[in-house]
C-alpha cells in the first residue's frame, strides 16, 4: 500500500526550507579514494612489454569512469621510503582535467612512459595539473623488495548534490 505525501513528511521528520538549505551549503561529503590492488605484483615489471604497459595503465585508469586524481604506486606503504617527488608532465589547467580532454588512453601512454624510464620509481601522482614521481633517494627499491605490492587509488567524481 502506498503512502500518502503527509504520511512521507512525518517519517521525514522535521526539514524545513532552511534546513535544506544549510544541507546544501554543508556540500557533499568528502570522497574517500578506492584502492585497487594491482594483479602479478611481484613480475609486473618483467611480464609486461611497454605496449603491454600501456594498456595496463589505461585499464586500471578506467576503473572510474570519473576522477580527480590518482596514484598508481608499486610499495605497500610509499611513507616508509625517504623519498623525493618531482613533476614530469605539466598539464593545462582547464576547465576540465586533462585526461577527461584529452582522453585516457593518453595520459595511460605517458604514464606508462613515465614508468618506464624512470628508475627507483616508488608511486606516479596524477593532478590535475600535472603527473609526479616519487623515487626513492636510497635506491634499495625494486621489484625484488618486500615492499613491492603496487597498487592503483583514484578519488572518484561525485557532483555536489
Amino acid at each position: 500500500m502506498a503512502i500518502t505525501k503527509e504520511e512521507a513528511l512525518k517519517q521525514m521528520g522535521s526539514n524545513s526550507n532552511q534546513q535544506a538549505l544549510v544541507n546544501k551549503i554543508r556540500g557533499t561529503p568528502i570522497i574517500k579514494p578506492t584502492h585497487k590492488t594491482i594483479p602479478a605484483g611481484k613480475t609486473m615489471m618483467e611480464d609486461l612489454s611497454a605496449e603491454q604497459l600501456k594498456e595496463a595503465v589505461y585499464n586500471w585508469l578506467c576503473y572510474h569512469r570519473h576522477w580527480t586524481k590518482g596514484m598508481i604506486s608499486f610499495a605497500r606503504n610509499p611513507a616508509l621510503f625517504k623519498t623525493t617527488e618531482s613533476k614530469v608532465v605539466d598539464f593545462a589547467v582547464g576547465k576540465v582535467p586533462t585526461w577527461e580532454a584529452e582522453g585516457k588512453r593518453k595520459t595511460a601512454r605517458i604514464i606508462a612512459d613515465v614508468i618506464n624510464n624512470t628508475n627507483n620509481l616508488v608511486a606516479v601522482k596524477i593532478e590535475k595539473d600535472g603527473i609526479y614521481t616519487i623515487t626513492e633517494s636510497e635506491g634499495r627499491f625494486s621489484p625484488e623488495s618486500e615492499d613491492w605490492e603496487p597498487y592503483v587509488e583514484l578519488v572518484p567524481f561525485h557532483p555536489p548534490v
